[in-house]
């Protein structure tokens, strides 16, 4: 990837994480009563909007620094930390905190993880099996 193409990256990923954090809270402190009906479970939108923001979070940290150590447990527990205000603050704007959502937060979080680390060790692996694959066919040619 050239540096050109990295700092885009970098700077679209980590807009698009700012951009979406900022919806959640937005979101998550409409005052109750001003809250629009949907029909969609409101442990749906957590699991979801926490999917989403873990995925961000992750590949804009991956791509700021690609062999951080424990990515995973980190963004779960910003995950985790930051639900938890989200769901401390909810009394200010006449909404009801919930343990039930924070865990669906989590969830939503564990899961991005999850999928996106088994992506990247796939990827990963198939990457090496390609290189020495490559590796072995230049070998065999420069061979007499």
């Amino acid at each position: 990837m050239t540096p050109t193409l990295r700092r885009k990256l970098l700077l679209l990923f980590w807009t698009l994480t700012a951009v979406f954090w900022v919806s959640i809270f937005v979101a998550t402190h409409i005052p109750a009563q001003r809250l629009p009906d949907v029909s969609v479970s409101d442990k749906f939108m957590h699991f979801v909007a926490y999917f989403v923001l873990a995925s961000l979070v992750y590949i804009s940290t991956r791509l700021t620094n690609p062999s951080r150590n424990w990515l995973g447990a980190t963004v779960i527990a910003i995950a985790m930390v930051y639900g938890a205000i989200d769901e401390l603050l909810q009394p200010l704007v006449n909404r009801n905190a919930d343990l039930d959502d924070w865990l669906y937060d989590v969830g939503g979080a564990v899961c991005a993880v999850f999928l996106l680390a088994a992506a990247r060790r796939i990827h990963d692996f198939w990457n090496s099996r390609a290189s020495r694959s490559r590796a072995s066919l230049e070998n065999q040619a420069a061979a007499p």
